[in-house]
């Protein structure tokens, strides 16, 4: 009886258009008799209050304007799988009993439509694919919902607007809750959410503007969150631990990015920034690892400035290659391992300071490979070794020297590999002073090259 009851509310209420139906004619007609009744002659539906339910695929690919209203004291409290999917709904205000849109329930609604939240909303949950792919141009979501699913405003084109009500409990944005809404151009992230999920806002090609409401509760933002959108500056809460890969990666008119006053921030990661505007970046003191490539390409980028009592431990690898406008970098003490390649192809750079009692382990091969304007480089004492080629094509370098005390025990070969200037160095413990061609055959302290 209650299935029928859900079912059949909605023959029962198509007013002034088809006359009253009773339930039991309404469910005496199969499935496709119901469709093609619908799609003749459906203009606008009135659900009673005590439907609880509407029925997965009931509106589902129906054409011709829809209306959809709920009678007073409604006490719906779920929209199930595909209701309204590929209609063309263009107006529905959903009651505040609602709970639960289900997945797909809006997904390819094919005319420009409007939904609307009854004041005191109770919705908890926007499911996966919710809107994807409709023409919803606008919408103000419930303070009470705690989450986005993924792809539930996926490829929204026509989406511009997206608001949260005051006291937002939203706690996470799914994986691709927005991808490609290409016409969303700000949005403003509620206090309360902890997670961006991956690629939530990539390809958003008009977002330009993102801001963080009060004291923010974000703790990671994810792969690819705002990869190809418009952004031109943000600023990061300090509540975010986690930047994952490609986060803000080819965001090509980004040019400033600053982290707030006590920020937690542990890990950059792999590609996290791969901006060709960006010209400055101060990295904060509780940054432990920058991940391979997190800086790559960036070739405006001018300064590099690590927060003091920095505990920065590695540096990866490719972490700011072909950053070709950075000049001057002070590397800090905590650093233990420089990755392959962190600094190749950076040709401005001509300075090179390891800060106070340096904890720098390991130079990897390529590091500093083509940076052609590196002059001279002092190797801390607490450097073991040299990787491969870790200064080759360096055409300015004349000067290397090692720190007293160094600990070194072993250089790679090819070492200074096209490095044509480098003068003859002075190992640590050796009174022989050594030519960069022999160094460049490879040495360790117990069997130097003959």
């Amino acid at each position: 009886m209650k299935k029928q009851k859900i079912l059949g509310a909605m023959s029962a209420l198509i007013l002034g258009v088809l006359g009253v139906l009773s339930h039991t004619e309404a469910m005496q007609r199969s499935p496709e008799e119901r469709e093609d009744h619908v799609e003749d002659r459906l203009q606008h539906v009135v659900v009673l209050a005590d439907v609880e339910m509407l029925s997965a695929s009931y509106f589902e690919n129906y054409h011709g304007p829809l209306s959809v209203t709920f009678a007073p004291g409604s006490r719906l409290r779920e929209i199930k799988v595909h209701t309204f999917a590929g209609s063309d709904l263009y107006s529905i205000v959903i009651p505040a009993s609602v709970q639960i849109l289900e997945k797909d329930c809006f997904a390819g609604c094919s005319s420009t439509f409007s939904v609307t939240f009854a004041p005191g909303s109770q919705l908890r949950e926007i499911g996966a694919d919710t809107f994807a792919g409709s023409f919803l141009r606008s919408i103000v979501i419930p303070a009470s919902v705690e989450g986005l699913g993924e792809g539930c405003f996926a490829n929204c084109r026509s989406l511009a607007r997206v608001d949260f009500e005051d006291s937002s409990q939203l706690r996470t944005i799914g994986k691709n809750a927005f991808y490609l809404a290409i016409c969303l151009q700000s949005i403003v992230i509620p206090t309360n959410l902890e997670t961006l999920g991956i690629d939530c806002f990539q390809r958003c090609r008009r977002l330009s503007i993102v801001s963080f409401k009060g004291n923010h509760s974000l703790r990671e933002i994810g792969e690819g969150a705002f990869c190809y959108s418009d952004l031109w500056s943000i600023t990061l809460p300090a509540s975010v631990a986690v930047l994952k890969q490609h986060c803000f990666s080819n965001c090509t008119h980004l040019s400033s990015v600053t982290f707030e006053d006590g920020s937690q921030f542990r890990t950059i990661g792999w590609h996290a920034f791969c901006c060709s505007r960006l010209q400055h970046v101060e990295i904060p003191a509780s940054v432990v690892v920058l991940g391979n490539s997190c800086f790559a390409k960036c070739s405006s980028l001018v300064s590099v400035i690590f927060a003091k009592d920095s505990r920065l431990v590695r540096v990866g690898a490719c972490a700011f290659s072909d950053c070709s406008a950075l000049d001057i970098l002070a590397i800090p003490e905590s650093v233990q391992e420089l990755g392959g390649s962190c600094f190749e192809g950076c040709s401005s750079l001509f300075s090179v300071v390891f800060e106070g009692d340096s904890h720098l382990a390991r130079i990897e091969a390529f590091s500093f490979g083509d940076c052609s304007a590196l002059e001279t480089i002092t190797i801390p004492a607490s450097v073991q070794v040299l990787g491969e080629r870790c200064f080759r094509n360096c055409l300015a370098l004349r000067s290397v020297f090692f720190a007293e005390d160094s600990q070194i025990v072993r250089i790679r070969e090819n070492v200074f590999d096209r490095s044509p200037l480098v003068q003859d160095l002075c190992l640590p413990d050796r009174g022989e002073r050594y030519s960069a061609a022999r160094l460049n055959q490879g040495w360790t302290r117990d069997t130097p090259p003959a």
